[in-house]
């Protein structure tokens, strides 16, 4: 079972799965989480070298493409539909067409595993953010090719959508920029490229909309996580087995005595 959040960058997409997660395990329920964390986002007090987290950005990728490339020895097609992705909309920077294509192989790994898992897996950052990347980073302005690349996206049970001010999400992004090396600047987006994610998103979800795949939106802070989401996300999970092994769904409807519904 897949929850997918997407949404512009400095909506709070990881800060709302933990919240998610944390809502749904206090409920009873095994949660796993597939997050793509930023590298400033891992840093350990204030006196940390600001060129680790970019070296750990350049890195990283490198060693998970390794494992990833092992797991796509066995399952060819995550290669050829990681790269169909790309090449219907590849990036302008040779950096981030690398960059964005080893995403897109763990991606395709890691999503197969996660339908397959008996449990919940939410994922901060999935196919729909991707899409809004390469259309952001590619300059595409072909509506076909846009809609066609969504309709082939694997779905999620639950596509979830993070929306906040532009305000809020410039002055977020703005915060970021004193904790930042020049290397990591150098590999991040600007402030203003990173806004103009919103509006990309906007547009996709009127797209996906269109197809039949409205998304739940939730609107930062999310101190306090939507009840109406939880709930939403419990009617996708699968039955929980009682005490005697029997599988029993704990938010259907109650059934009177007597055995009439």
């Amino acid at each position: 079972m897949i929850v997918e959040l997407f949404g512009p960058p400095a909506v709070g997409k990881t800060t709302c799965a933990f919240r998610l997660a944390a809502a749904l395990r206090a409920r009873g329920h095994r949660v796993d989480l597939l997050m793509s964390l930023r590298p400033g986002e891992q840093r350990e007090g204030p006196t940390c070298d600001p060129t680790l987290p970019a070296a750990r950005r350049l890195l990283r990728p490198i060693y998970l493409l390794g494992a990833d490339l092992r797991h796509a020895a066995q399952h060819r097609e995550h290669v050829a539909a990681a790269w169909h992705m790309l090449a219907a909309m590849p990036p302008r920077s040779p950096l981030w067409s690398i960059r964005l294509y080893r995403y897109l192989l763990h991606l395709h790994c890691a999503w197969e595993a996660a339908a397959r898992a008996p449990y919940l897996v939410l994922i901060d950052q999935g196919f729909v953010q991707a899409i809004a990347s390469l259309v952001l980073l590619s300059g595409c302005r072909n509506e076909a090719r846009i809609d066609r690349e969504l309709t082939t996206l694997p779905r999620p049970d639950l596509l979830i959508g993070l929306q906040s001010p532009a305000a809020v999400l410039r002055q977020r992004l703005a915060e970021r920029l004193p904790a930042q090396g020049w290397l990591e600047r150098w590999l991040e987006l600007s402030v203003e490229e990173n806004l103009r994610f919103a509006a990309v998103l906007a547009d996709l979800a009127t797209r996906l909309r269109r197809q039949g795949r409205s998304p739940v939106w939730l609107s930062s802070p999310y101190d306090d996580v939507d009840e109406k989401v939880v709930a939403r996300i419990e009617q996708i999970l699968p039955a929980q087995p009682d005490r005697h092994g029997v599988r029993e769904n704990r938010h259907a409807p109650a059934r009177r005595r007597g055995g009439a519904p």
